[in-house]
């Protein structure tokens, strides 16, 4: 990807974010409209009285239009401006059924620390310790992860998603993911932070996400090494 696709790339996304919302609110419109037979008002608002099926059937067409969204929008983007991403729309498609519960929010997300990396979360070393270490402590609290070991980032996998239940089970320690993270994050641009977006609420409650971002050739040289088989097979 060119430095002045990003700009087109970034406003692409705010607009298909922004007509994603409002589809939403045309359906639970026409939801009100179509299923209430009677406006019930409680304190001055109107009370919904959806059933609650119906309410699922728009949620379903929700996902569907998100998913019709954001597809429209990088098959356009990655088959008009580069071919050699032709196979980009396919891997989101298969990202977004790998995580049903992904938001277009989330599918921005893995394109966008494919460009920055991890350059927008690091200050410095004593900080990116303390948060690392924070976070494997108190958030990786479980036994097992439903998230992978590891992920490629979309679309030229030149940033690795590495999990930090690694650390909690002492595959790798604490230094060495810093330390990888630290000289992933070396010479990166730093981006508008107005185009830093968190991963959404449903995929955060989903999977349980507790990541730091590596380069890739840091990953493969330094990490994956240390991962045993087992878990590299599971991963797949």
């Amino acid at each position: 990807m060119k430095l002045w696709e990003i700009p087109i790339l970034i406003v692409m996304a705010l607009l298909i974010y922004y007509l994603d919302k409002r589809f939403f609110n045309m359906i639970d419109g026409m939801g009100r409209y179509i299923d209430t037979k009677t406006h019930v008002y409680k304190n001055g608002k109107e009370v919904d009285q959806t059933p609650k099926n119906s309410k699922k059937e728009k949620n379903i067409l929700k996902r569907l239009l998100t998913l019709f969204c954001v597809s429209l929008f990088f098959i356009f983007h990655f088959s008009f401006f580069n071919s050699a991403h032709a196979q980009c729309p396919q891997s989101l498609m298969q990202y977004a059924e790998r995580y049903p519960a992904a938001e277009p929010q989330d599918l921005y997300k893995l394109v966008f620390q494919d460009l920055y990396g991890p350059g927008h979360l690091i200050t410095d070393s004593a900080t990116c310790y303390r948060y690392v270490s924070d976070e494997v402590e108190h958030q990786c609290v479980n036994e097992v992860t439903t998230f992978p070991i590891y992920e490629y980032t979309l679309c030229d996998s030149n940033f690795v998603r590495v999990n930090l239940y690694l650390v909690k089970w002492g595959v790798i320690s604490l230094e060495q993911m810093v330390s990888a993270v630290m000289r992933s994050a070396e010479g990166l641009p730093s981006p508008d932070h107005r185009f830093v977006m968190s991963h959404s609420t449903a995929f955060k409650s989903a999977y349980a996400p507790h990541y730091r971002i590596v380069r890739r050739d840091i990953f493969e040289n330094v990490i994956l090494p240390l991962i045993p088989s087992n878990l590299r097979e599971s991963n797949k």
